[in-house]
C-alpha cells in the first residue's frame, strides 16, 4: 500500500466520522457539571468531598440505620436460579415461556430445547463459594457495592478474567478469576461530552490493550494494535484512577466493569442521596452533641441560686470560694451572691438550660428522620423508632412504602447487574434474582380476605352459584335472580 492509498483511506474514514456524528450520532451535550474532565474522561461532580459522605454515613445513626436497613432489606431472603425460558429454539434461539403446541418452534419450525440443568448446577456452585481472594461469596461483594448505591448512588462491580490469545492476538477465550465491588471514588467512566460511552470528546472510540491498559489507543489507530505488544486492541468503557487524584491507572475492556444508579440516574453518574439529607443528618449529630456536653460532666451549671446581700467584703470573699468549687465540680449548681439595689429581696433560682419540650426537640427530630428516610423510601418503624407503632400511625403503610423501596433497589441487581454476571460466567439459560423481600401486612390481608368474602356473600344472595379453585379464589357461575 503507497502513500496515497493511506491518505485516501484516511480521508475516507474522516468522512465517514463526520457523516455518522452528523445523521446518526447527533445529541445534545451533557450538564455543565457532568463535562467536568479530560477528553473521554467524565469525572463525577459533588458539592462535598466523596469521602466526606462515606464519613456523613458512618457517624449519622440516623442515616447508619437507614442504610442498613435498605441493605438488610434487599438481601434478606438470598437469591435464587430460575430459567430465563421453557423451550428455545435451537436454529434461531427465539425464546418461549410456555411449551408451544407442535413442539417445534413457532417462528421457524426449528427443534425446540430445555434449559441446561448443568448451567444451574454449577452456577449454585459459584454461589457457595468466594468469588474473589479475599474469600467473599457473592452475596457479601453485593451487599458491599449496595452500599455505594446507597451513599453515592454509583455501583461499579468488578469481573476480573484470564484471557486466552490466538497467534494474532486476539481473544479466544476468557475465564472470570474475581468478582470484587469497586470503589466509586477511584472509578470513572470513559464517555464523550455527549455522554456517548467509550469516546473521547472528539466522538473517536477508545480502545486498550488487555495487556498495557495504561495508554489508550483513538479508533483510527494504525491497524488497531497495541504499540508494545502488537496484540489486538478492545474497547474501554471504565477506567482507575490512582488514589487521590485523576491520573488514569488503567482502564478496563466490555465485559470486565458494570455500572449502575438508582436514585438519579443518568448518562455518567448518579447524584448521592446523603447530599440531598446531609444538612439535617447534621443537625442531628449536632443535637446529639448538645445533648452529651448538657449531661456530661464538664457541661455548664443548670443554673445559679442567686442570694441578695449588702455585704461586699463577703462577697468578694464568697466570689473566691466559688471560682474554687466551679473547678472541683463545674455542673453542681452553685450560689451567687450579689449587693441589691434596694433593701430586701429574697433567693432566686435562674435556670441556664432550657427544657426538651421548651425547644420542641423531640418534634424536630422526629420530623428530620422522617424526611431523611423519604428520601430512601425508609420508614420509622424500620429506623427502630417505637414511636410510630399503634394508635393511627397506619405501621401496614410504612410496611409497604419499605417494602416498594427494597423492590425498586431489587430491580436494579436483578435487571442490570446479574445479567452481567451471568453472561461473563458463561450461563444463558439462567436468572441470577434475589427472592422478595416483603414484611406482609397480616391485618390488610385479613381486610382483603375479608372484602372477598363478603362480595361472594353478595353474590350468592344474587343466586350465583360460588366455587372456589385450588388457589382460593372465588368462581361464580350462573345467573342473577331478577329483582321484583
Amino acid at each position: 500500500v503507497n502513500q496515497e492509498q493511506l491518505e485516501e483511506t484516511r480521508k475516507l474514514k474522516e468522512a465517514v466520522r463526520y457523516l455518522k456524528s452528523v445523521f446518526f450520532e447527533e445529541r445534545p451535550d451533557l450538564e455543565l457539571l457532568e463535562q467536568f474532565g479530560a477528553s473521554g474522561i467524565r469525572l463525577p461532580t459533588f458539592p462535598l468531598p466523596p469521602y466526606y459522605l462515606y464519613d456523613i454515613v458512618y457517624h449519622s445513626d440516623t442515616l447508619f440505620t437507614i442504610v442498613r436497613s435498605i441493605n438488610w432489606a434487599i438481601f434478606r431472603n438470598g437469591f435464587k436460579v430460575e430459567p430465563k425460558f421453557v423451550k428455545k429454539c435451537e436454529d434461531c434461539q427465539a425464546e418461549f415461556d410456555f411449551n408451544p403446541a407442535d413442539g417445534v418452534c413457532q417462528k421457524c419450525s426449528g427443534p425446540l430445547r430445555e434449559p441446561d440443568q448443568q448451567q444451574a448446577d454449577s452456577f449454585m456452585e459459584v454461589l457457595k463459594k468466594s468469588v474473589n481472594q479475599n474469600g467473599q461469596p457473592l452475596s457479601l461483594v453485593c451487599r458491599i457495592a449496595e452500599g455505594d448505591l446507597e451513599v453515592r448512588d454509583d455501583l461499579f462491580v468488578l469481573c476480573l478474567k484470564e484471557y486466552l490469545f490466538n497467534e494474532s492476538g486476539e481473544i479466544v477465550g476468557a475465564r472470570v478469576k474475581e468478582i470484587v465491588r469497586a470503589n466509586p471514588n477511584n472509578m470513572v467512566v470513559i464517555a464523550d461530552k455527549q455522554g456517548r460511552a467509550g469516546r473521547d470528546d472528539e466522538g473517536n472510540k477508545l480502545f486498550v490493550c488487555p495487556f498495557h491498559r495504561k495508554r489508550a489507543y483513538k479508533e483510527d489507530s494504525l491497524n488497531m494494535v497495541c504499540a508494545e505488544c502488537g496484540y489486538k486492541l478492545y474497547r474501554a468503557f471504565f477506567a482507575a484512577t490512582k488514589h487521590g487524584s485523576s491520573d488514569i491507572d488503567f482502564y478496563y475492556i466490555d465485559g470486565e466493569c458494570v455500572h449502575v444508579s438508582k436514585y438519579f440516574p443518568s448518562h455518567t453518574y448518579g447524584k448521592s442521596p446523603v447530599v440531598a439529607v446531609w444538612q439535617k443528618v447534621i443537625t442531628l449529630l449536632e443535637m446529639d452533641r448538645y445533648l452529651k456536653d448538657s449531661y456530661g460532666n464538664q457541661r455548664s451549671p443548670k443554673g445559679v441560686f442567686t442570694v441578695p446581700t449588702s455585704n461586699l467584703d463577703s462577697l468578694k470573699k464568697f466570689w473566691r470560694w466559688l471560682l474554687r468549687q466551679a473547678s472541683k465540680a463545674p455542673s453542681l449548681p452553685q450560689p451567687f451572691a450579689y449587693e441589691p439595689a434596694q433593701r430586701g429581696g429574697e433567693p432566686k433560682w435562674v435556670s441556664f438550660m432550657e427544657t426538651l419540650e421548651s425547644m420542641q426537640h423531640i418534634e424536630t427530630r422526629t420530623e428530620f428522620k422522617q424526611t431523611v428516610g423519604g428520601v430512601y423510601g425508609v420508614s420509622l418503624i424500620f429506623q427502630a423508632d417505637a414511636s410510630t407503632s399503634g394508635g393511627l400511625n397506619n405501621e401496614g403503610l410504612q410496611i409497604t412504602v419499605t417494602n416498594r423501596a427494597a423492590a425498586e433497589g431489587q430491580s436494579v441487581w436483578n435487571d442490570v447487574v446479574f445479567p452481567f454476571i451471568c453472561k461473563q460466567l458463561g450461563v444463558e439459560d439462567f436468572n441470577l434474582v434475589l427472592n422478595p423481600s416483603e414484611e406482609k401486612d397480616e391485618m390488610a390481608e385479613l381486610q382483603r380476605e375479608y372484602q372477598k368474602i363478603d362480595n361472594a356473600r353478595k353474590m350468592w344472595e344474587m343466586c350465583f352459584i360460588i366455587d372456589r379453585d385450588d388457589e382460593g379464589k372465588f368462581v361464580f357461575s350462573g345467573k342473577a335472580k331478577p329483582f321484583s
